[in-house]
């Protein structure tokens, strides 16, 4: 018994020091200018709210009788859904952008156009 209570003492103390270094990485990551990085902290977050709520949801919808099966069907199909963009919102984070990427110097060198129809 004395070892299941120390695998036990173990395991808090590892989730402990996971959510510390989880704030540790949002306080980072909100202070950095735009970046992917902080898309996808954003995305994962959303997705952790909407866990949450459908979670909250469930408690009062588990006393009614047919409610109960189609809110645990329809909860399970929408999380897994929006969980399963996630790799979608993640792309999209990391796809470079032309604006971006001309702020960001990575095409300071290319040449203007010139538009031939303006007239200075």
């Amino acid at each position: 018994m004395n070892a299941a209570f120390h695998f036990l003492e173990v395991l808090v103390i590892t989730m402990g020091a996971l959510i510390a270094l989880t704030l540790v990485l949002i306080v980072i990551v909100a202070h950095l200018p735009a970046s992917p990085l902080r898309q996808v902290l954003a995305a994962v977050a959303k997705r952790i709210g909407a866990t949450a709520v459908v979670s909250l949801l469930a408690a009062p919808l588990e006393a009614i009788p047919g409610v109960d099966t189609v809110y645990d069907v329809a909860g399970l199909v929408f999380l897994a859904l929006y969980w399963l963009s996630i790799v979608r919102a993640i792309a999209q984070a990391f796809r470079p952008d032309e604006a971006a990427a001309r702020a960001g110097g990575l095409l300071a060198h290319a040449p203007a156009r010139e538009d031939p129809q303006r007239t200075s």
